[in-house]
């Protein structure tokens, strides 16, 4: 199908890019970057495209673990440092970062290839459908589970996750909206598809810090 040979195909000019040319849309015409560095980076650009949701998911367990442990240890300090609430937020950012990953790289990809869906109109689709009824309703069910000590999220678990979910509705959207909609923007309308889950993974990293200290205190969100 064409939608798909335009997304995966190996030979596609998303993959190689001139670096000179890179370096001077950005305005470093001059930069010289050795021959190792290049190939490093070609490479890595290379295994991305050909693995995109794995990346994006290798990428958001590091992203979502590594922002919780630094909060955690400039609000909590290393005696009070909790482990579990680490876990949850490192199984969170492997969870969504499949689903994500699929969405940025394969699932939007269609609808614009495809359907021809505006980037617009996509915009619209993730911030106000997939981020209020996808994103939000897993961190609390994964977050629920793990800080439960359950391997799967049993009926009470997941009732008591929907009750968080339902209470944190209105702050927990406008306070992802103001942060997402100009990085989204940016990631639907100039990043290329197969680099767009990652891109996310980059940028957000200041965002699973913001997570971290709003919801990262499980009993506080308890009540």
């Amino acid at each position: 199908m064409v939608f798909l040979k335009q997304i995966s195909h190996p030979g596609s000019t998303l993959v190689n890019v001139p670096f000179r040319a890179i370096a001077t849309a950005v305005g470093f015409p001059d930069l010289v970057v050795p021959k190792t560095v290049l190939k490093v980076l070609r490479n890595l650009n290379q295994g991305i495209f050909v693995f995109p949701v794995m990346s994006t998911a290798i990428l958001y367990t590091g992203r979502y673990g590594f922002s919780d442990y630094s909060v955690q240890l400039a609000t909590n300090g290393y005696e009070n440092f909790n482990r579990v609430r680490l876990r949850s937020f490192a199984v969170f950012g492997c969870v969504i970062g499949f689903f994500l990953g699929t969405l940025y790289t394969r699932f939007y990809p269609l609808l614009k290839l495809k359907y021809g869906i505006s980037a617009l109109s996509i915009l619209f689709i993730d911030l106000c459908i997939e981020t209020p009824f996808a994103y939000y309703p897993l961190f609390y069910i994964t977050q629920e589970t793990v800080m439960c000590n359950s391997n799967y999220p049993t009926w009470n678990i997941v009732k008591q996750a929907i009750y968080r979910y339902k209470n944190n509705f209105i702050d927990d959207n406008l306070r992802i909206m103001k942060f997402w909609s100009p990085v989204l923007a940016v990631n639907l309308f100039f990043v290329p598809f197969h680099l767009r889950g990652v891109y996310m993974a980059m940028t957000g990293i200041f965002w699973s810090a913001i997570l971290s200290c709003n919801n990262g205190k499980y009993k506080d969100n308890i009540s």
